[in-house]
């Protein structure tokens, strides 16, 4: 894609991207989260995620690493589909189970649990972005976005974000998640194909409001503030990521669990 129209808005480059991804037949994402906590004796704890995952229309495969209070965590799943039928392989200390999923679109419940392709949570008040540079990055053309998502529609990105890296205690109860402030976001997107690269979400101020609504301001809290907090998202190899099958001696040594009937996702 050339961006030589300098009539072009943020808007139209942010539409663009979501088609492109969201009509693309494989692609690679990586989800990276860090969140930095200070204790009350002033330790510093950092609990990080990292999850690559490599999305079809009808499979994915997901890594995941955790580092969450000292503690490592390791998990892979498989996710694929047979017509109405979504069977999501995953390991785990006790070995490979196999739950079986009814109803919906692969695509939506899979981003419900991963974030993958959650572009109306995030791009929710596009007219709120704009272009603010470009330039060349690893021999790309990058154009870079910025703008925020607001308050009132945060709750779709931080709850796994809050819920995987930041406190045990934060559940889903609503009123943590009141008057929340906007979260600022960078959008990096291919000048010359359209394709979005990178999404980096600040969510230090949202996190603190989160501290602030769970413990008010006269409870004892397990940290005294947050340092830092931040989650990226890195697109690549449209159309061309690693193809997979789910390996045969996991599907021959797999525990079936019940059939559960899957939710859409939220938009």
């Amino acid at each position: 894609m050339e961006n030589n129209n300098k009539e072009i808005t943020a808007e139209e480059l942010l539409t663009r991207a979501e088609d492109l991804v969201q009509n693309t037949h494989n692609f690679e994402c990586q989800l990276m989260v860090s969140v930095t906590l200070t204790g009350k004796d002033g330790s510093i704890i950092e609990n990080q995620l990292s999850n690559h995952s490599t999305v079809f229309q009808d499979k994915a495969m997901i890594d995941i690493a955790t580092r969450f209070y000292g503690m490592d965590l390791e998990q892979k799943s498989y996710w694929v589909t047979e017509g109405e039928h979504y069977y999501e392989y995953s390991d785990s200390p006790q070995g490979w189970s196999r739950n079986e999923y009814r109803q919906g679109n692969f695509l939506s419940y899979l981003e419900s649990f991963y974030m993958l392709l959650n572009f109306p949570a995030f791009f929710r008040d596009k007219k709120s972005f704009e272009i603010i540079d470009t330039e060349e990055i690893d021999g790309h053309n990058i154009i870079t976005l910025r703008g925020i998502i607001p308050g009132e529609f945060t709750r779709p990105v931080l709850g796994m974000v809050t819920s995987l890296t930041l406190l045990s205690i934060l559940t889903d109860d609503e009123s943590f998640y009141q008057d929340m402030p906007d979260i600022p976001v960078n959008v990096y997107l291919n000048a010359d194909t359209g394709a979005m690269t990178k999404i980096v979400f600040s969510l230090k101020e949202t996190n603190e409001k989160i501290l602030d609504n769970a413990y008010g301001s006269d409870q004892p809290r397990p940290m005294t503030g947050i340092w830092g907090a931040v989650s990226t998202l890195v697109y690549s190899n449209y159309g061309s990521a690693p193809d997979f099958e789910v390996p045969k001696e996991v599907k021959e040594n797999c525990k079936i669990v019940d059939v559960k009937e899957a939710e859409t996702a939220q938009k």
